[in-house]
């Protein structure tokens, strides 16, 4: 993200069951938040595998994102939910998830 150029998001190389585990976790986890898109930014930052943003603990319980960017907030959330939800569809046509070799 050019504005935070010290802000980097690392997604897994590969969504396996146990991300949807960590997606319902979060969720049931984030619904304090009553809002959202809090709890899609929630979400996102719990299933990635690591990132840096400075001022937010690595403790999910401590997360406050009051005082962070807005459009920072809103960019992990499009980077990962975007990725993750390629996934979560079959595409239109395939009887099976997966292309058989």
């Amino acid at each position: 993200m050019p504005e935070h150029r010290e802000v980097w998001i690392d997604l897994p190389n590969e969504w396996l069951g146990s991300h949807l585990a960590i997606r319902d976790q979060a969720v049931e986890k984030s619904n304090a938040y009553n809002s959202k898109t809090l709890t899609e930014v929630a979400v996102s930052m719990a299933l990635l595998e690591d990132w840096n943003i400075p001022s937010l603990p690595s403790n999910p319980e401590k997360w406050d994102f009051s005082s962070l960017d807005m459009r920072l907030l809103v960019w992990v959330r499009g980077e990962v939910l975007s990725d993750f939800g390629k996934d979560l569809e079959v595409p239109k046509g395939l009887s099976s998830p997966l292309p058989m070799p």
